[in-house]
């Protein structure tokens, strides 16, 4: 099993949210367990979410997803997800 970590911008911490606990079965389709969303103490637009994850492919092909996409463009995230897999 692998732990991941994706860092995103977003525009408004309390708007983003509840898009982001409305995708769980999305994140549980690819496989991931979600451990923990984190808001960073100096800059409230930055956000860090923590994933235990079943199989590295599962992650990668959500993380590429169109549709993930949209959902994140919805949700007012404001930059590229940087996603960290580690062992």
């Amino acid at each position: 099993m692998s732990t991941v970590f994706v860092r995103h911008p977003v525009a408004d911490y309390k708007a983003w949210r509840p898009h982001f606990d409305g995708d769980a079965d999305r994140r549980r389709a690819a496989g991931l367990k979600d451990l923990g969303v984190y808001q960073n103490a100096n800059d409230p637009h930055d956000v860090l979410i923590m994933f235990d994850a079943k199989n590295r492919a599962g992650v990668d092909d959500m993380l590429k997803s169109d549709g993930l996409k949209e959902k994140m463009q919805e949700a007012g995230v404001t930059g590229p997800p940087k996603a960290y897999v580690v062992e």
